[in-house]
């Protein structure tokens, strides 16, 4: 219980020290490539394919590996069911250091920073300089999913009337310039935010009692059949076609899980839930 309570507290910090910074999903902040204009000591603001022109972020995800690099740097990515965050921390950043080295992956966390387009130039690589990080719970993740699932909706839409009208806010029709933006476009970034809202599954609301999708089975035998402990997959597909499930519909739950970070393999032909 102090752990789950320090968890918390530790969220709470992160979002109240950063309230209004963006919120956006992996997915998207990947294809950020492009710059616009300076919002702090010269530095320029990623440019989103929504419009968003963004400096300031909070994600929360799974923390899935940390990495040793080159030239004093300290690597991490953070998924959420999109994608990836790259993290990348200097000397500079001594006291996120010290948040994130007793925390080991795969483990839900809240981190707050700043995005930076690595290697300068327009086309630069989209990376996250942290400036707070802490282990959470499985409902700030879902929240967070949630939050950001409706931010980006709303900068979806901002984009669509741009694109019907010819005008909106400047980082939102740069946007149209720089990513090309069609209506194509925009059903792959309303596909991107289904697909995240599937990974916490229908949280807004009571479940509809029509029969459970593979996924939300799978998990529930995880956890039930071997707790926090790691289970033999042959085992787990074995378990699910006795509960309705054919191999395939096991096999690609299980695979999606593992995407999304619900769970995790230990070592070959074994799986852990998160």
């Amino acid at each position: 219980m102090q752990a789950a309570d320090t968890r918390k507290r530790g969220s709470r910090i992160v979002y109240r020290a950063q309230a209004s910074w963006a919120q956006l999903f992996a997915g998207e902040f990947a294809l950020s490539r492009a710059a616009f204009a300076p919002v702090q000591e010269g530095v320029a603001a990623v440019l989103t394919p929504t419009g968003l022109a963004l400096g300031g972020l909070v994600i929360v995800g799974v923390l899935l590996e940390k990495l040793d690099g080159r030239r004093g740097l300290v690597g991490a990515r953070v998924a959420d069911a999109t994608g990836a965050f790259e993290v990348v921390l200097s000397d500079r950043e001594g006291a996120v250091r010290e948040e994130l080295d007793p925390l080991t992956p795969p483990l839900f966390v809240a981190l707050s920073g700043r995005a930076r387009l690595f290697r300068g130039g327009e086309r630069g690589r989209p990376v996250v300089i942290p400036s707070r990080v802490c282990a959470v719970e499985r409902s700030v993740r879902d929240s967070w999913v949630l939050r950001t699932a409706e931010l980006t909706i709303g900068r979806i839409e901002a984009l669509r009337d741009a694109l019907l009208h010819g005008n909106g806010a400047p980082a939102v029709m740069e946007a149209i310039r720089q990513y090309h933006s069609s209506p194509a476009v925009l059903g792959e970034l309303a596909a991107m935010v289904r697909h995240a809202l599937d990974q916490v599954g229908n949280a807004s609301g009571p479940r509809v009692a029509t029969g459970r999708q593979p996924k939300e089975t799978l998990l529930e035998l995880l956890h039930g059949a071997g707790g926090r402990e790691a289970i033999p997959v042959r085992e787990v597909l074995a378990r699910a076609q006795g509960l309705g499930l054919s191999r395939e519909e096991a096999g690609k739950a299980l695979m999606e899980l593992l995407e999304e970070g619900e769970c995790y393999a230990p070592r070959d032909g074994y799986i852990k839930p998160l």
